[in-house]
């Protein structure tokens, strides 16, 4: 200040916005958003900081109105591109919902479509409770009619998809997409096939069962494996499992795939006894007509795995122990499916020698440790992007203010 009370120099600790708005203040809303975090634990971070920390309904304003349009354009933009290259093709697709609560009481549902080949998600819709008259049950069907009314919509051509098994789904592919080739996951079926087994294992007189779950398991696996998409050379071969069970493996119609077994081996595992109650219910699980009449659902043998991964992923994004409003939550979903999509094919890293890294993993399910090699750390260059996009839309919605004589006076500088 001058000594007559002229402003010759203001000074900030960083720029300003229009409208008074600081840009570090304005970052730090907008890395709120983009990196998964929740502001009133950031905003709980900085009062035991002592740092001064801007307002929740700033916060509020600055994400409903420049943040989150932003980034519905920026992922829009990808999902066309992607649609684009798989326009006028015909292409296998899988499908899964996931709900934003652990209960059922769930208040959104995203339904992701992702191509079984480049893994690369085609089509993501966030549905609202409100849209299905408030039935949390209809949340999975409304958003697989959405995905695929977007699928077609974009001109291309599905020939097969994979879902879970979930009853009103399957009864829309008969009705709606009879065309359409309609399999379920093949990971869900052995292990609904496995829980039903270890069941009957568990009762009075079928121990011996016990110990050919995983057994049987697997071989439902190399069964729809090696089918040819044939439901007949499935049934046949899963049902051959029955014979093998009780030592039997040459018989009239066909026999086992596996090579001479030794019988003079000592045998960790008894051959099941032809005459004992474990084969009957055996036979009782694996000739269960609702369960034959749905093996052609499994004679492609595919798996939505991927899509079960990229559900994971959306925890780091929207995690199912806070509320969201829909907006909210949607831009959310939508960050999770862009950094999916931005880091899909990362390499694998390696040392100095060239070789891979890896780490241990254990498996609860299995019961043992195992290994998976590591890829190199995700690098979010995208962000930068972003953030330039959302401060751009931000400076243009002000237009600058023809100065009033009192901030002109204000401006000047005395000689």
């Amino acid at each position: 200040m001058c000594p007559k009370s002229h402003n010759s120099l203001t000074w900030t600790s960083q720029p300003v916005l229009p409208n008074g708005v600081m840009v570090g203040n304005f970052k730090i809303y907008a890395a709120i958003v983009m990196s998964g975090n929740n502001y009133s634990k950031v905003a709980l971070m900085a009062k035991f900081m002592r740092l001064g920390f801007p307002s929740a309904s700033m916060f509020d304003r600055i994400q409903g109105q420049y943040i989150i349009p932003e980034v519905d354009r920026y992922w829009l933009t990808i999902k066309q591109s992607t649609q684009e290259e798989l326009r006028a093709t015909s292409i296998v697709v899988a499908g899964d919902g996931r709900m934003d609560s652990p209960g059922h009481s769930a208040k959104y549902c995203t339904y992701t479509v992702m191509n079984q080949t480049d893994k690369k998600i085609v089509s993501m819709e966030v549905i609202d409770k409100r849209e299905v008259q408030l039935k949390s049950g209809q949340l999975e069907v409304r958003g697989f009619r959405k995905t695929m009314d977007d699928i077609k919509d974009a001109g291309i051509e599905v020939k097969e998809i994979v879902t879970d098994a979930h009853p009103q789904i399957s009864s829309i592919m008969r009705r709606d997409f009879p065309d359409i080739r309609h399999s379920w996951d093949m990971w869900h079926g052995a292990k609904n096939l496995g829980k039903k087994l270890h069941a009957v294992a568990l009762e009075k007189g079928n121990s011996q069962l016990k110990p050919w779950v995983q057994d049987i398991t697997n071989h439902f696996f190399y069964s729809a494996e090696t089918c040819n998409g044939d439901r007949d050379v499935l049934q046949m071969k899963f049902v051959s499992v029955m014979n093998h069970s009780l030592n039997v493996h040459r018989w009239a119609l066909g026999g086992c795939d596996h090579e001479e077994i030794d019988q003079t081996v000592e045998r960790e595992k008894e051959w099941l006894d032809p005459d004992g109650s474990s084969i009957i219910a055996l036979e009782k699980i694996i000739m269960d007509h609702r369960f034959q009449s749905n093996l052609g659902h499994y004679v492609t043998c595919q798996t939505t795995s991927e899509i079960e991964s990229f559900n994971n992923h959306l925890l780091m994004y929207v995690s199912k122990r806070h509320a969201f409003t829909y907006a909210s939550y949607k831009c959310r979903c939508q960050l999770a499916a862009i950094d999916y999509m931005h880091h899909l094919n990362r390499p694998l890293r390696k040392n100095k020698k060239g070789e891979f890294y890896y780490c241990r993993t254990f498996s609860k399910a299995a019961n043992h440790w195992g290994f998976k090699y590591v890829k190199v750390p995700k690098d979010y260059s995208y962000i930068p992007e972003m953030m330039i996009a959302v401060l751009s839309v931000y400076c243009k919605s002000f237009k600058e203010r023809p100065l009033s004589k009192k901030r002109l006076r204000a401006r000047m500088i005395p000689v």
